[in-house]
């Protein structure tokens, strides 16, 4: 066997070789699936663009995820105030009603009217599995009870209409 060069410079020759045929396959890779590198020590130069890539798709992510549960949280209210409307549309036409029917129906109206005002508190006190709907920073507490309030008739006296006049 006939040496044409030194030792170190075939070391030299075989490392060259070897680390050519390394890049290749990594480039061969990278064609194949789509993937700069294996491992984040082969992206090192651009480890803190990927890192803020990452930080990025999660806040979007999550983004994402609110914008889902706060138009879930929107349907479910818009339920609950087209329920208040047709409640408050069927109050109408009993109330149209029983001004032209007998007497009997006035009496009833109290029933009714009772019964309309506790499904209105129902839709307002509406919850989406883990807060009330309508409740503001409360969201532990139901925004509406009917429990404790008492109720008066509310009387327009003139001089009181004068001064409505007046104002506006």
């Amino acid at each position: 066997m006939t040496r044409v060069a030194p030792y170190a410079q075939q070391q030299l020759i075989m490392f060259n070789t070897l680390n050519q045929q390394k890049q290749l396959f990594d480039l061969q890779t990278q064609l194949s699936t789509g993937v700069v590198a294996q491992q984040y020590s082969g992206i090192y130069q651009s480890a803190s663009r990927l890192v803020s890539t990452e930080a990025t798709v999660g806040r979007t992510n999550q983004f994402i995820a609110n914008i889902a549960t706060v138009e879930q949280r929107l349907a479910l209210m818009d339920i609950s105030m087209e329920s208040i409307e047709d409640l408050g549309v069927e109050m109408r036409k009993l109330l149209n009603a029983s001004l032209d029917g007998p007497e009997s129906h006035v009496a009833d109206m109290n029933d009714l009217a009772t019964n309309t005002l506790s499904l209105v508190g129902e839709a307002l006190n509406a919850r989406d599995g883990t807060r009330y709907l309508f409740a503001g920073a409360r969201v532990d507490r139901a925004p509406v009870s009917f429990a404790a309030g008492n109720y008066t008739s509310v009387r327009l006296i003139e001089s009181d209409a004068t001064t409505v006049d007046e104002t506006f």
